[in-house]
């Protein structure tokens, strides 16, 4: 026991070391605006990591340091919500030793988490653990599909409490748990297997990054997007390099105006700052004038970033280059924010009808045209027979035609009669015609 404890205090000397040569490193390459950025993101992950683990293991003091470190993040990327009240929120815990002792010290015990099993590295929060509550609700068996019939979800929410007693005292009888196939002293992420695949996924992402040799040392000094080459203007690298630095500058201001004082209203808009990156590289404004001078000047820029895709390891064809137009849409038809031009189409027909010459047939005694029906003339003798030949082919029976011309005609009228009837169907307060003169009779 004696020698583990000497072995971690000699850990803990040797860490500290490490963190005084990082800090050399980086003060040694801060004026590498590559090196910089993929830094800051190396400290991102790490914050993140830090409170995942205080919320796994219920350690209040690095939640605390890790929420603490977050806060610059949320007010340099716009996160508004999560900047006002996150300044709140570590005011009220920085006097909960004074003002409520007994939760802090429960906090301090790991209380502000819950443990659902004995295994270690699981404790999530409340609300995720109501979340794994309200999942038996949701599997077989569950409210799901029955949230419209009444007396079925009556009778579930009455013996829900009882289904899930019985099922938490059948698992105590055959000695099961929730998560039965974890190892009592080893944790998912500590298996072999876990930690092999990801020691491939790092292996292959380095791979990519050699091969297509992403970080090279003559782009150090630019600042230059992994995917597209597009190296960063002043703004956009201004923006992500001090990023942090905006972020505790907005939080100060945050804190002094608005808790320390109340010279400002707490509940009043927070002025967003709306950092550059590399998608607003390319943005233009919507006003139709900055939309000319940006997208149809072309200028050196252009070549400058087609010269840093090819160094980069992307396939341009120079062959093929300015082609076509520099714009999203002709210029001839439409403006720059693909607006049509307007034009006066009486013109174009003006200037169609101007080029066109009149042709006319020369006179001629004999027919140019003849149209034979041979179908017609070789089975019927008259346009009557073509007619009921026709008629027949709907395998309708001939004798349910109209006698006469007489009949035909009335006929035709009470159709006509009874598709006024079922139009009059659509109406909310119909007024039916009167049958007379419609092919109808009316009789006493």
């Amino acid at each position: 026991m004696e020698a583990a404890s000497a072995f971690y205090e000699e850990l803990v000397l040797k860490v500290g070391e490490i963190q005084d040569l990082l800090v050399q490193f980086d003060k040694a390459n801060e004026d590498k605006p590559t090196f910089t950025f993929w830094r800051q993101y190396m400290d991102l992950v790490s914050i993140l990591l830090a409170f995942t683990r205080a919320l796994r293991c219920g350690d209040w003091n690095l939640y605390m340091s890790a929420f603490k470190s977050m806060m610059p993040w949320f007010a340099a990327y716009d996160h508004t919500h999560y900047t006002r009240w996150g300044a709140v929120f570590i005011a009220d815990m920085e006097q909960l030793a004074q003002t409520a002792p007994e939760v802090y010290q429960g906090f301090l015990d790991g209380d502000f988490v819950a443990k659902e099993t004995k295994h270690s590295f699981n404790e999530v929060p409340f609300d995720l653990r109501l979340e794994h509550i309200n999942k038996t609700g949701k599997v077989a068996g569950g409210l799901i599909g029955i949230t419209r019939n009444d007396p079925a979800r009556n009778r579930w929410s009455i013996t829900y409490n009882e289904r899930a007693s019985l099922a938490e005292d059948t698992r105590s009888l055959f000695g099961l748990t929730h998560d039965d196939d974890d190892d009592e002293e080893m944790h998912k992420d500590c298996l072999q297997s876990r930690i092999k695949r990801n020691n491939h996924d790092v292996i292959q992402l380095v791979d990519q990054f050699q091969r297509y040799n992403v970080f090279q040392q003559e782009h150090m000094y630019d600042l230059v997007s992994l995917t597209t080459g597009d190296v960063a203007s002043e703004e956009i690298l201004n923006d992500l390099t001090h990023a942090a630095e905006s972020g505790k500058k907005t939080i100060t201001e945050l804190v002094k105006k608005r808790l320390g004082t109340t010279n400002t209203d707490f509940h009043a808009s927070l002025t967003k700052r709306k950092p550059k990156t590399f998608s607003s590289l390319y943005s233009t404004d919507t006003k139709l004038e900055q939309l000319r001078s940006k997208c149809v000047k072309p200028d050196r820029d252009i070549f400058c970033r087609i010269i840093v895709s090819m160094e980069s390891g992307r396939e341009v064809n120079m062959d093929e280059l300015l082609q076509k137009e520099l714009c999203a849409v002709p210029l001839s038809l439409a403006t720059t924010d693909s607006v049509l031009r307007p034009t006066n189409k009486a013109d174009l027909a003006t200037i169609l009808q101007a080029g066109a010459k009149e042709t006319e047939l020369s006179p001629s005694v004999m027919r140019t045209c003849t149209i034979i029906d041979g179908m017609a003339l070789s089975t019927s003798n008259s346009i009557q027979e073509v007619c009921c030949a026709l008629f027949r082919k709907l395998k309708a029976n001939v004798d349910t035609l109209p006698p006469t011309e007489d009949a035909l005609s009335m006929h035709l009228k009470r159709a006509h009669y009874q598709t006024k009837v079922w139009k009059q169907s659509l109406v909310t307060h119909p007024q039916l015609p009167s049958p007379i003169n419609c092919g109808w009779q009316m009789m006493n």
